[in-house]
């Protein structure tokens, strides 16, 4: 059985998933899973945000993950792509 390793995030960078999160719900059709994926935040996380239900919502300021250095903007178009190409079918 792999573990798998835990890495150390900053205390900024942990701000900034959550912010990241809600600039994507806010601008791009994308799903849940989708914006775990980017943004490497928790599910539960993601959930709550995108149900408006995390503490202090109304607080956070949205932030584009590419210039958080959280996602490239190649995995954000990639993701974006998948939609597109799923909507088109």
């Amino acid at each position: 059985i792999k573990k798998s390793k835990r890495v150390f995030t900053p205390m900024s960078q942990r701000k900034d998933k959550i912010s990241a999160a809600v600039f994507l719900f806010q601008n791009h059709p994308l799903t849940i899973s989708q914006v775990v994926k980017l943004t490497k935040a928790s599910k539960k996380t993601v959930e709550d945000i995108f149900a408006k239900t995390y503490t202090k919502i109304d607080e956070i300021t949205p932030k584009d993950p590419v210039s958080c250095g959280l996602c490239t903007s190649a995995a954000l178009n990639e993701e974006l792509a998948k939609i597109k190409k799923h909507d088109r079918n």
